[in-house]
């Protein structure tokens, strides 16, 4: 997890795949499928969509015989981001809608963060940028709670590029109505 929170995916993914295969090699099944979850994320980060849903498809079914809640939510999650990729709007807004319930459910703030940020980013892409700003700003708030500055930041430059220039007035059209100069 270190190497991915770094920036560094190509050794973030080195280590969990050795992690998935040490996990098999001792029948550790929790080990096996969250690594899988995790490293799902980490080849999406690089661009791995293929190998992001083959990670997801195999560590789901193991995550919910185990009943791992948190880490059924984070696979969510992750499916989601595969189909924001994909550009498969509502099916990703499913995936981060049901992640989103299951960790307040559980109480998992974390993840429950990055499901609202991802979610954001994702109406953001579809051009929604209203529900997109109501989505970065409940992950601002759970990590506001958390005390995660970082992530405060993050955010708040978010929802700043999503804000329209300052410095463009409305003109008026011919009923003397203000419209803006895009219309």
């Amino acid at each position: 997890m270190k190497y991915y929170w770094m920036g560094n995916q190509d050794r973030a993914i080195e280590y969990m795949e050795r992690a998935v295969e040490m996990a098999r090699a001792i029948g550790h099944v929790r080990g096996d499928a969250t690594c899988l979850s995790n490293l799902a994320e980490f080849c999406l980060e690089k661009g791995d969509v293929e190998k992001a849903e083959e990670c997801c498809h195999k560590a789901m079914p193991m995550l919910e015989r185990l009943g791992d809640q948190g880490f059924i939510a984070n696979t969510h999650m992750v499916y989601g981001m595969i189909h924001h990729k994909k550009k498969e709007w509502k099916e990703a807004g499913r995936e981060y809608e049901s992640a989103i319930v299951m960790c307040k459910e559980i109480g998992h703030p974390e993840v429950l963060a990055q499901s609202h940020l991802h979610y954001g980013k994702m109406l953001r892409d579809k051009g929604d940028p209203e529900k997109a700003r109501e989505q970065l700003t409940e992950a601002k708030d759970v990590w506001e709670e958390m005390g995660n500055e970082k992530r405060v930041k993050e955010i708040d430059e978010l929802l700043e590029e999503m804000e329209p220039p300052k410095d463009e007035k409305p003109i008026e059209d011919n009923d003397n109505e203000a419209i803006s100069k895009e219309e």
